[in-house]
């Protein structure tokens, strides 16, 4: 989400929270020692507060600005957060009956930070987690994707008939259907498929 900020956003944010913490750390060592710090006493401080007090801070802040803001999530990015229900469609053959197989219950849960989004996705037998991701978005038509590699995990009983395996997965949300996404994947199996999502939740803990 960091990344995606305007220049001069990002750049006024760290000029405004540097001179926060010049000034938060001048007045402790005024109220210690009587005297105003040198500017080499402040640079090492005010580098570390300017790290810590920004990530801190954004990470705290960033959801309730956007929900304060709904014009944010179509100017930088859309907040995802939350649990998704869906089906899932694939063109994977069930080497035991050489049949398509039915649709499959899934969830997804993503996790969406300022610097870091993650997804996980969970059905009966399986259970897949990005392994990296990265948010684009296309403004102009009102549509925004996240892109990531994960990897799956079969559960122990059906590793026999279904192997873990690597992927790559688009997911895709268009802000004219709010709380529908809709992830499209390949994997390293030589299999696709497609996930039609909604949001039941907006915490990515439910």
């Amino acid at each position: 989400m960091w990344s995606l900020l305007p220049a001069n956003w990002r750049l006024t944010l760290i000029v405004a929270t540097t001179l926060f913490a010049a000034w938060a750390w001048d007045g402790l060592h005024v109220a210690f020692t009587g005297q105003h710090a040198s500017p080499l006493d402040l640079i090492s401080p005010v580098v570390f507060g300017l790290g810590t007090v920004a990530t801190l801070a954004f990470t705290a802040t960033w959801r309730m600005l956007w929900n304060a803001v709904p014009a944010l999530g179509r100017r930088v990015f859309p907040d995802l957060n939350g649990r998704w229900e869906g089906k899932l469609l694939s063109n994977w053959i069930d080497p035991q009956t050489g049949k398509d197989i039915a649709p499959i219950e899934a969830t997804v849960w993503i996790r969406q930070g300022l610097f870091k989004t993650t997804v996980r996705l969970k059905t009966g037998e399986s259970t897949s987690r990005s392994t990296r991701a990265i948010l684009e978005p296309f403004r102009d038509i009102g549509c925004f994707k996240v892109w990531y590699t994960y990897n799956s995990d079969p559960d122990a009983q059906v590793r026999h008939r279904s192997s873990p395996h690597e992927g790559m997965a688009s997911l895709e949300y268009d802000i004219t259907a709010p709380g529908k996404a809709k992830i499209r994947y390949f994997t390293d199996r030589g299999t696709t498929g497609d996930i039609e999502l909604t949001r039941t939740s907006r915490d990515p803990d439910a």
